[in-house]
């Protein structure tokens, strides 16, 4: 970024150093997030804000995975061959 000075890579310069990453997993939950639980998350959603702030990113594997397990039956819906091994989505894409 650095060697590209344009107005671009200046901002992607600010926001890299104010970004942070993460892998959580969460041990219990409690409130909203047991009706619901996020399996990922970058913030904040305002372009503006992300520009000065930086991004912040989450994610957390174990919901992911029981999220692949709940949507499995709703893929196969869609593609007749969703298991196919050279071409189903089930078997090309592995989360």
């Amino acid at each position: 970024y650095r060697r590209r000075d344009t107005p671009l890579a200046r901002d992607g310069l600010q926001a890299l150093s104010n970004t942070m990453a993460g892998i959580y997993f969460i041990p219990f939950k409690t409130g909203i997030s047991l009706q619901f639980s996020f399996s990922g998350q970058s913030i904040p959603n305002r372009v503006d804000v992300k520009k000065e702030k930086g991004v912040k990113i989450y994610f957390d594997p174990v919901e992911t995975a029981a999220r692949v397990e709940l949507n499995k039956p709703v893929v196969k819906q869609v593609y007749h061959d969703a298991e196919n091994p050279a071409t189903g989505p089930l078997a090309v894409f592995k989360p």
